[in-house]
């Protein structure tokens, strides 16, 4: 019984994380979306804040940016590193002031939650 009972949540849980990753695919464009999707079944604790995300950047970016993800990768030293890439309209000025103000007001809270599997950049449109 108790084999079955894990079985059970097993599923549930795949399932869940099938309609998370259909949500993150809602909102970002991927590059790469099968490397990105295997990323994000490796390290499921990040959709969170890739949901949350979009929130906080809207706010302070404003809803004219386009928002994708890539992942980064360097074989040779075993490291991934998923990024929202935020393209947006601003003058390089402007958009290292909006960097500046969504780390302090959001990211950098986050950071040691995410640590080096996750970052923040920002792309002219």
């Amino acid at each position: 019984m108790l084999y079955h009972k894990n079985k059970i949540m097993e599923e549930q849980s795949f399932i869940s994380l099938i309609d998370l990753l259909e949500n993150v695919k809602a909102v970002y464009t991927l590059e790469e979306p099968d490397r990105i999707t295997d990323f994000l079944r490796a390290n499921p604790d990040l959709i969170p804040f890739l949901q949350e995300a979009p929130k906080h950047i809207y706010r302070i970016f404003g809803k004219n940016v386009r928002l994708f993800l890539e992942l980064h990768s360097d074989p040779e030293e075993e490291w991934d590193e998923l990024f929202i890439v935020i393209k947006s309209p601003y003058s390089p000025k402007k958009a290292r002031a909006l960097m500046d103000k969504l780390g302090e007001e959001w990211f950098l809270d986050v950071l040691d939650k995410v640590g080096n599997r996750l970052c923040i950049t920002e792309e002219p449109l």
